[in-house]
C-alpha cells in the first residue's frame, strides 16, 4: 500500500475528487501528488505501459497514442485497462 507520514494515497485520491482548489494549490500538495504519481508509474514496470499512462497524463488521445506505438486504437484502450486495474488495486488495498 502507498503510505507515508502525509497519508496513503486513498486519502490523497478523496481530496482530489473533494475539488478543494485551495488545498491542490500548495507546494506540500504538488510534492506529494508528484510522490504518488511517481509511486503510480513505478507499478508499471513494462515500458509501454509506462508511456501510455504518462502519453495520456500529458493530454495525449487513445489515437495519438496509437499513433506514437503504431498500434490499433484498441490496443491501447486495453493497456490502459491494464493500467487502471493495477493502480485500483493499489488505491483501495
Amino acid at each position: 500500500m502507498l503510505s507515508s507520514s502525509s497519508g496513503s494515497v486513498t486519502s490523497w485520491v478523496r481530496l482530489l475528487k473533494a475539488g478543494d482548489p485551495a488545498a491542490a494549490q500548495t507546494p506540500a500538495f504538488a510534492a506529494r501528488a508528484a510522490e504518488v504519481c511517481e509511486r503510480l508509474l513505478s507499478l508499471l514496470t513494462k515500458p509501454e505501459l509506462r508511456a501510455v499512462a504518462l502519453w495520456k497524463m500529458e493530454g495525449y488521445t487513445n489515437r495519438e497514442t496509437a499513433g506514437k506505438l503504431s498500434c490499433l486504437t484498441r490496443t491501447v484502450e486495453r493497456k490502459r485497462h491494464v493500467i487502471r486495474s493495477l493502480w485500483n488495486q493499489e488505491i483501495t488495498r
